[in-house]
């Protein structure tokens, strides 16, 4: 036994204690969302991890399974989310294999598309107006990007993520903006 083992693991324990549970939580659960559109869209596999692409493809049947107490096809893809969710919490730092996401390869124009469905329709009695959602989801989004840019190692300086960050914080206050537009217009 290394000799040293107790005191790495100690060191790696409050390295995750760096942040708080309950946030360590959402950050997760924003993170196994934006994983789940880049899967749903179809569009997007590249940036996911080959391995996590694989397993994800694996338990996607059994999610097609589950059904609802009335016989309908379940939604909650609770398999998928399974999986996302122990990709994250194994993440290596300096083991690129167990990063669920290929930072490298998210651009802002992708992460841009996944924040436009952040929207909701609003019944009225004559039309059904769609919306933006509140400026705290789009930071929920972001902090949950953030942190998986932490928890990978990866800079925020370089390459595609440079540009990410640079244009992140105009989309926001312009995303801001315009929701609160929307909500006047709707009284």
């Amino acid at each position: 036994m290394d000799t040293f083992a107790a005191a790495d693991a100690e060191t790696a324990d409050i390295l995750q204690g760096h942040i708080a549970d309950r946030s360590r939580s959402n950050y997760e659960g924003g993170n196994i969302k934006f994983m789940l559109w880049l899967h749903d869209s179809g569009r997007h596999a590249n940036i996911l991890s080959p391995q996590l692409f694989d397993r994800i493809k694996s338990v996607h049947l059994e999610d097609q399974q589950h059904r609802t107490k009335k016989g309908k096809s379940s939604t909650s893809q609770s398999s998928i989310r399974a999986v996302a969710r122990a990709s994250i919490r194994g993440i290596v730092t300096e083991d690129t294999e167990t990063h669920p996401i290929i930072l490298t390869n998210l651009t802002f124009v992708v992460f841009s598309r996944y924040l436009s469905t952040f929207k909701k329709t609003i019944k009225q009695r004559d039309r059904s107006p769609i919306i933006r959602l509140s400026k705290a989801l789009f930071d929920g989004a972001c902090s949950a990007l953030s942190f998986l840019y932490l928890e990978c190692g990866v800079q925020k300086d370089e390459g595609n993520s440079k540009e990410l960050w640079t244009k992140l914080g105009a989309y926001k206050r312009g995303s801001s903006r315009r929701g609160a537009q929307e909500r006047k217009k709707l009284g």
